[in-house]
């Protein structure tokens, strides 16, 4: 496994279906990169859990702040929201990653979780991962 990570930008012509997990959301309230990532070009999405995550974060904790905003951003920006018969999240974004893939979709997954992270790329699944705090890299 290489550690070797290049500049990514989502490509115009193939639109990529980039699923959110909670952390990734977390980490662009965090560091305001919301409108970086609208200008990828992608078609984002979530999964309910993710949804339900945000909400416990959002009543209580350090990340109570981000998770509201993430969750704001999700409404405002209309986001689509997969119903997932799993509740583990990182088994629903790598269930509704594989399925986007095996049905022709250029898939990837939005995520700063390594065990997450593992698991897609044994399953072929691109990664887009944030860099120092203000761009992304796929990995």
């Amino acid at each position: 496994m290489t550690n070797l990570f290049k500049e990514f930008v989502l490509v115009k012509s193939m639109k990529t279906k980039l699923l959110l997990d909670t952390n990734f959301l977390i980490y662009l309230a965090k560091y305001g990169m919301f409108e970086l990532l609208r200008e990828q070009h992608a078609d984002l999405l979530v999964i309910e859990s993710v949804i339900t995550e945000l909400k416990k974060l959002s009543s209580k904790g350090a990340d109570k702040a981000n998770a509201m905003i993430a969750l704001e951003i999700i409404n405002r920006w209309k986001i689509p929201v997969i119903d997932m018969d799993i509740r583990d999240t990182d088994k629903g974004i790598l269930k509704a990653a594989s399925d986007l893939k095996n049905n022709g979709e250029n898939a990837m997954v939005g995520t700063m979780d390594r065990g997450l992270s593992e698991k897609l790329e044994k399953a072929g699944i691109k990664i887009l991962r944030i860099r120092q705090k203000k761009h992304f890299i796929e990995g």
